[in-house]
């Protein structure tokens, strides 16, 4: 794992306590129920692999839903919080590791969910990613992103590198400070990485937030 991977497993272990206050925003309710809705329209009935699940929050709404789900996350912080959240769920397990090799993780999987991760992902490895990715899923396996879309007053850049991934600062209530990649990724940008590999492909935008799904 480089350095910027670190990083940002440092920042996602320390944020690990208060990152579920972005889910109790009121502007953000009526996008969450629609990306709720699309998930599990998409998702329901299959063994999912979900990558980065963090918290666990999109993973406790799977479980109602899905046949099984293993969840991946790198941070051990963020793996016992959504561990704790669905401790009542026999369909669902935690494994740490790390998405771009994902070397530990074994299993069928017919749908994979990747939540607010794609944007973290510098565009050169996104790519080797989605074929990493892929190599895990069955044949007619459903792919579901969720990720931020670029709101100026929300969503503040601290700049731009050389290769066109954009950067933000996080503060946390304790002060600490951490840039990490967080790229805004466009329909135009899905469709074209997607290109080739994936059919029924469809973007859906809301407000503060997309949803793209694919199968494969």
């Amino acid at each position: 794992m480089g350095q910027e991977e670190e990083d940002l497993k440092d920042y996602y272990s320390s944020r690990s306590g208060e990152y579920d206050r972005l889910y109790e925003k009121p502007d953000r309710q009526a996008d969450l129920a629609g990306m709720r809705n699309a998930l599990i329209e998409k998702l329901s009935g299959r063994r999912i692999l979900e990558i980065a699940c963090g918290t666990g929050y999109w993973t406790e709404i799977l479980a109602d839903h899905a046949d099984s789900i293993l969840a991946i996350d790198s941070s051990t912080e963020m793996i016992e919080i959504a561990r704790k959240r669905t401790e009542s769920r026999a369909n669902v397990s935690f494994l740490v590791s790390d998405a771009y090799s994902m070397d530990n993780v074994g299993g069928s999987f017919e749908g994979a969910l990747c939540g607010y991760w794609i944007s973290h992902v510098k565009k050169r490895r996104i790519k080797k990613f989605l074929d990493t990715l892929h190599g895990k899923l069955e044949s007619g396996s459903v792919v579901v992103m969720i990720d931020n879309r670029y709101v100026e007053s929300a969503t503040p850049i601290s700049r731009t590198d050389g290769e066109g991934n954009t950067y933000q600062i996080r503060k946390l209530k304790n002060g600490q400070e951490y840039e990490i990649v967080k790229n805004f990724l466009t329909e135009g940008e899905l469709l074209e990485l997607t290109s080739g590999t994936a059919y029924d492909r469809n973007f859906l935008e809301f407000e503060y937030y997309w949803v793209f799904q694919y199968t494969i």
